[in-house]
């Protein structure tokens, strides 16, 4: 499998002038806001890069969180081109998330290679219905050496996989 995957719990809540979020034991509370922000380490204290897959609310939400907490590198890869342009310019989701502004830290692209190049963690939250063909397009821009976090929620139509065994399965067959 070209990706480790990597199986947590996560939840996020979204406030009026607060984002708080929390996955697995990886759930950071800052002191000062009282917001939970997510903390990936790797076994080294170097700077991670991270893609998070997927613009929706839950994608800008952690990337918004990771941003906050800051020493890594991030990329917010949007299906949508245009979504992409509008967030890039206007450093907002206003689609998904409005009222939140997208710091300066975060990259924003509308191209899965672009993204996931060079990434040491792909957070992937991509809608449940999408996983599957997005995953097929990504395969090909994954490497063994990137942890794969399955952030998505749901079961998949017609085989009832959860997103983490579509995941699997489709990445076992490149």
């Amino acid at each position: 499998m070209p990706a480790r995957a990597q199986h947590l719990d996560a939840g996020v809540h979204i406030g009026r002038d607060r984002i708080g979020l929390h996955i697995g034991k990886h759930a950071y509370l800052d002191p000062g806001s009282g917001s939970m922000l997510l903390g990936l380490e790797t076994s080294d204290s170097r700077m991670s890069r991270i893609a998070i897959m997927g613009s929706g609310a839950w994608g800008t939400a952690i990337a918004i969180s990771l941003a906050r907490r800051g020493g890594h590198q991030l990329v917010l890869w949007s299906f949508d081109a245009d979504l992409a342009e509008a967030m890039r310019t206007r450093r907002e989701n206003s689609a998904f998330l409005p009222g939140f502004q997208l710091s300066n830290a975060i990259q924003i692209t509308e191209h899965a290679e672009e993204a996931l190049k060079g990434a040491d963690i792909i957070v992937s939250v991509t809608p449940s219905q999408f996983i599957r063909a997005s995953f097929q397009g990504f395969a090909p821009h994954l490497s063994p050496s990137q942890l794969l976090v399955s952030a998505t929620k749901g079961i998949e139509d017609q085989t009832y996989l959860r997103m983490s065994e579509v995941i699997e399965q489709v990445l076992d067959r490149e």
